[in-house]
């Protein structure tokens, strides 16, 4: 695990990345970003559920609207996930 703390360079001027330690452990931005985005997938699973559930005690049909929305925004959370090691090579 990295984070990147940019210094410039003082005889070009350039971004040089030093990654930070945190208690000795080294964490990638792209690592604590995947981590972010898989919570989001469980959180949005689980609150389509929690729609279902709602719907089918008699809360009505925004229920179930709600349920498939926050279904889709999981779908593509998990696309996203899964494309994120093509899209950073």
């Amino acid at each position: 695990m990295e984070f990147y703390r940019r210094k410039r360079c003082a005889a070009s001027g350039l971004a040089l990345r030093r990654p930070l330690v945190f208690h000795g452990y080294v964490m990638r931005l792209l690592t604590a970003h995947r981590i972010l985005i898989f919570t989001a997938i469980v959180f949005f699973g689980f609150f389509s559920l929690w729609e279902l559930r709602n719907y089918d005690d008699g809360a009505g049909g925004w229920a179930m609207l709600r349920a498939i929305l926050y279904l889709l925004v999981a779908v593509g959370f998990g696309i996203y996930f899964k494309s994120l090691k093509r899209l950073f090579k």
